[in-house]
């Protein structure tokens, strides 16, 4: 990219930043309550605060990553504005807020690859005004934190189909029907974003790419569980490649990307996995590994969690069960 392309890069992401950061503000100062799901992260959150977070998430099946963001947040905040009745509360939406904004930088790279800077623009506005986006941050809760470890995979692996002809994918355009209009203005507008000349990364970026996606996998992993989904879209992705002639790549670098993708998952979930102990409700290790992975994993003396805890008390703030104050 030129200077200029630069600076209207620089120009559009201030722009989406400063729209998102005062949309989640409003929303945030609006919202009476959060959402119900949040009263679980920061129950756990809290007693990441108080006994440390392998020693809580030990026992507990809930995915880690978001109430570690919540627990990491209040201690932020705490030292900032000191210790009030809402706190907790307030860390909540504001992780969930923070997520929300910077997932606005992948969709916009997303959607800048596909249809250009100005369509990856408006497609940036669009993220930041939808109602069901908008409200992440008010909720409190790990939806957004998921959002952006998702969009992130995402963009790392378009990184790395950067080169190829996606326009094999799309057809020959004819303009006398509505989707042959649209394949048109794809076969105008993708030349000059994905396989442009000069834009055809080096396997060292190829590489990084890879191991990009698999880190947000895994870490998207670690936020919800629905994050699997990743892994059969992008090897479905790759495989469909190697039918078409366009795209194929040979099977040994396909192996080698496979192996890198697999490396940043190893990388994230590895760590966690291993401080975490092999303990669980089966007697394998590696299903216990798995039902922590999947979300299916209970301390093995207690039997599957349940929703025990009426939510008035934690919504109502009290001396000694509120989940807002300490």
């Amino acid at each position: 990219m030129n200077l200029s392309q630069n600076r209207r890069t620089a120009v559009h992401l201030a722009v989406l930043l400063c729209l998102c950061g005062l949309i989640q503000v409003l929303v945030i100062s609006r919202a009476t309550v959060l959402s119900i799901d949040a009263v679980r992260f920061v129950r756990i959150a809290r007693k990441i605060d108080a006994v440390g977070f392998l020693q809580t998430v030990r026992g507990e099946g809930e995915q880690p990553l978001f109430p570690l963001a919540v627990s990491a947040t209040h201690d932020l905040l705490r030292s900032v504005c000191g210790e009030t009745p809402s706190l907790w509360a307030t860390s909540a939406q504001t992780a969930a807020a923070v997520a929300v904004l910077l997932a606005v930088l992948p969709v916009y790279f997303i959607a800048r690859r596909l249809v250009g800077p100005t369509g990856g623009f408006i497609a940036g506005v669009f993220f930041c005004v939808l109602p069901e986006v908008a409200r992440l941050g008010a909720d409190g809760i790990s939806d957004s934190t998921h959002l952006l470890f998702f969009a992130l995979a995402f963009w790392a692996v378009l990184e790395f189909f950067r080169n190829d002809n996606v326009l094999a994918f799309v057809g020959k355009p004819s303009p006398w029907q509505p989707i042959g209009r649209a394949k048109l203005l794809l076969s105008r507008e993708l030349p000059r974003n994905i396989g442009s000349a000069g834009a055809s990364p080096s396997l060292l970026r190829q590489s990084l790419a890879l191991i990009g996606a698999g880190l947000a996998v895994g870490l998207a992993l670690l936020t919800r569980v629905e994050s699997i989904v990743l892994l059969p879209a992008i090897l479905g992705t790759v495989l469909l490649c190697q039918f078409r002639a366009e795209t194929r790549r040979p099977w040994s670098k396909l192996i080698v990307a496979g192996g890198l993708l697999i490396l940043g998952l190893a990388i994230v979930l590895g760590p966690y996995l291993i401080a975490i102990g092999p303990g669980g409700p089966r007697h394998s290790a590696l299903a216990n590994a798995a039902l922590r992975i999947l979300g299916r994993w209970h301390p093995p003396s207690s039997g599957p969690p349940a929703a025990a805890v009426s939510a008035t008390n934690w919504l109502r703030p009290s001396s000694d069960n509120s989940a807002w104050q300490t």
